[in-house]
């Protein structure tokens, strides 16, 4: 099937009997018709009259009214569609729905359409022409339509874009800390966090900021709200404080961002400073914690890897539970006699270190080290690399 041609439609109706008649009288009747559309689209869509007042409306139906007119009598479309998108921008800088601009243009046609039709009746416009007129009425109003809708798309893009221009300005000042920052007004307790990956929709949020910021995607806001946003997001969030202290929040954040890509923290989801201080402290300074793991945890290594890894479990609730075989046996649902025999293996290895608190400290920090490095069971062989179980 052929597809309608809005151009040979209009050639062959303008040249039809009866129709310069009735474009003529329209023409005189377009201020009766400019009323009675704008009294029906006001009854029908008060949500328009809300938001653009008579004169706007009015200046909206005569320029469609004169575009409808100068294309069915086949006169060229000059200015016509730049018209319209610019009133589609209008629209939409006035906050009217889509649906509602292109509602009003329904309810415009069909308001024009009758009265077009009376008309044709009465100077005599037949019938098989009146059928073509309607095809390109309708086809007209399409076209402007379909302007306005660009024009409102356009505008509403470049509004998403100075929006997202000026949350980044603003992102931009606050982890600079310049003074500018101030202004957000945020009397809460602040944060910044870093996100892993992708972060697209998190702009949505109009209660913090999202952006990027040094290569890094962010989001900065009041602590309690990051939190939230990024419940189900993999992130490392920064330092609670004030605003003024955001730039060490997201340098805190990118510390913590680093641990984790890097697979010395084992963590997924939202990662807070507050919670991982000790695991930043023990990776602050890798290679003497490396050389703290290797030494302490070294003669812990064994052939028999399930012999290791007791060996390992041992110490860790020795560690939790110094001198306290049951509350061990109870912690590893062990007997307490299988504890004890532990205990003794766990001597021969360590010695009487596992009863001095300095020395426990640092198996402790041995044992955050090795967690992180690892995510599983892992011990330093004391002559070499690390093994993995």
């Amino acid at each position: 099937m052929r597809g309608f041609d809005i151009e040979a439609t209009i050639a062959d109706v303008s040249r039809r009997p009866g129709v310069a008649d009735l474009l003529r009288r329209l023409t005189l009747d377009h201020e009766l018709l400019r009323e009675e559309t704008d009294s029906q689209v006001v009854s029908e869509l008060p949500g328009i009259a809300e938001r653009a007042d008579a004169a706007v409306r009015r200046e909206l139906i005569d320029a469609t009214f004169r575009r409808v007119l100068d294309r069915l009598s086949g006169g060229a479309d000059t200015d016509g569609s730049a018209l319209h998108r610019s009133f589609g921008a209008a629209a939409a800088v006035a906050g009217v729905a889509l649906h509602e601009l292109t509602a009003a243009y329904r309810v415009g046609s069909r308001v024009a359409w009758a009265h077009v039709r009376r008309v044709a009746n009465e100077v005599g416009v037949d019938a098989d022409t009146a059928m073509v007129l309607a095809q390109a009425h309708f086809a007209c109003v399409d076209e402007l339509t379909a302007d306005s809708v660009h024009g409102y798309s356009d505008a509403i893009e470049a509004a998403s874009h100075l929006r997202a221009r000026d949350r980044q300005n603003r992102l931009q000042a606050l982890l600079d800390g310049t003074p500018a920052a101030e202004e957000e007004g945020w009397t809460e307790p602040v944060v910044a966090a870093v996100v892993h990956g992708d972060a697209a929709g998190l702009e949505m949020h109009d209660d913090v900021l999202a952006g990027t910021y040094d290569g890094a995607a962010v989001v900065v806001g009041p602590t309690r709200r990051v939190v939230l946003v990024l419940a189900d997001w993999d992130a490392t969030i920064g330092s609670s404080g004030t605003v003024a202290e955001l730039p060490r929040s997201f340098r805190r954040a990118r510390q913590l961002f680093g641990l984790v890509a890097s697979g010395a923290l084992v963590r997924s989801g939202p990662v807070r400073w507050s919670d991982e201080l000790v695991a930043v402290v023990v990776h602050a300074a890798p290679d003497a914690a490396d050389e703290l793991a290797r030494r302490r945890l070294g003669p812990l290594a064994d052939r028999n890897a399930a012999r290791e890894r007791w060996l390992v479990e041992t110490l860790r609730a020795w560690l939790d539970n110094p001198g306290r075989p049951q509350a061990i046996a109870e912690r590893l649902y062990l007997h307490p006699q299988t504890v004890r025999y532990r205990l003794r293996r766990l001597r021969e290895r360590l010695g009487d270190d596992i009863d001095d608190p300095a020395a426990r400290f640092e198996f402790a920090i041995a044992l955050q080290f090795r967690d992180g490095r690892a995510g599983s069971v892992r011990v330093p062989r004391s002559e070499g690399a690390w093994q993995e179980r």
